[in-house]
């Protein structure tokens, strides 16, 4: 069930886009070359990172069973809403200059439901053989 409300929550924000920060929006007219192109680049490398990161955590062993779709679900929830901001903020979807960068967010965005549909599904049962294993392997290597 936690599956289906990652999948709408994913699908209700793909429809629910801030408006620019006035304070902080890149000017009309950015272009990915100038100082506030750059900075949006800078700002999507950082969520690939974060996201990247997230990945490799929930693989690894971070949470256990049962508690690993929650905090995932958590996380991209905050993460695709960053990915949002820096969208509007950077007015991806105003400038034709910013194709490139518009492209980069769509792939991240993709990349998130990618790696949602893989936590999920280890979650649901890679997640207790990883836990069996670890138990199995602390039982053995006690003195």
């Amino acid at each position: 069930m936690l599956g289906a409300s990652v999948a709408l929550g994913a699908t209700l924000g793909a429809f629910a886009h801030p408006t620019p920060d006035p304070t902080t929006a890149a000017p009309p007219g950015v272009t990915p070359g100038d100082e506030h192109g750059r900075a949006c680049v800078k700002q999507l490398s950082a969520l690939h990172d974060a996201l990247t990161r997230r990945a490799g955590e929930a693989f690894s062993g971070g949470a256990r069973a049962g508690e690993l779709s929650a905090s995932w679900d958590e996380g991209s929830r905050r993460w695709r809403r960053e990915l949002d901001i820096t969208r509007a903020n950077c007015r991806l979807d105003e400038s034709a200059a910013m194709r490139p960068v518009a492209r980069l967010a769509d792939g991240l965005g993709r990349l998130d439901l990618a790696y949602t549909t893989a936590v999920l599904g280890f979650s649901d049962v890679g997640r207790v053989k990883l836990d069996e294993v670890h138990e199995a392997l602390d039982a053995l290597n006690r003195p």
